[in-house]
């Protein structure tokens, strides 16, 4: 096996989830490993991560692709909305406190709901903490918490 750079693993990331469907991290690896890139879990998420890849529906399941090379139609707000509809079944309470949003989740859950909350880029909020089973979100000072919680309440349906 030959070295690699991370900027040559990264162009093949970007090749791979253009040119195959790649919907998960593990499907990722594999593709990796056929071409002869061996790369921790850790590595990889990294990757995808740097590389900005976000997953977008396709034939009714969800893939990898690049920011750059997606439409913009792909990534409006009513498609984040669908992520955050997939993950919603995980909450189980939301509340809040001063300029604190507080999700619990699921145990294991929380990074997910965060990322989905995450993509939908709400400019009310500063950032997002997840734990194991619970989300921190930090409201903007001009915006109540309330209001955002009955927005999320709202996404969630």
């Amino acid at each position: 096996m030959i070295m690699q750079t991370r900027e040559e693993r990264h162009r093949k990331i970007l090749d791979l989830v253009e040119n195959q469907e790649i919907g998960t991290q593990t499907d990722l690896e594999k593709a990796l490993k056929r071409i002869g890139v061996r790369v921790t879990q850790a590595t990889l998420s990294r990757d995808i991560r740097e590389l900005g890849l976000v997953k977008i529906a396709s034939g009714g399941r969800y893939r990898y692709a690049s920011r750059q090379n997606i439409e913009p139609s792909t990534t409006t707000k009513p498609a984040m909305h669908a992520s955050l509809a997939s993950v919603k079944r995980f909450v189980r309470n939301i509340d809040w406190s001063g300029n604190t949003v507080v999700i619990i989740t699921d145990s294991g859950a929380a990074s997910h709901v965060a990322e989905a909350i995450d993509r939908l880029e709400l400019s009310q909020l500063l950032g997002t903490v997840a734990g194991d089973n619970t989300i921190l979100m930090v409201v903007k000072r001009d915006v109540t918490a309330k209001k955002v919680v009955k927005d999320l309440e709202s996404l969630l349906g």
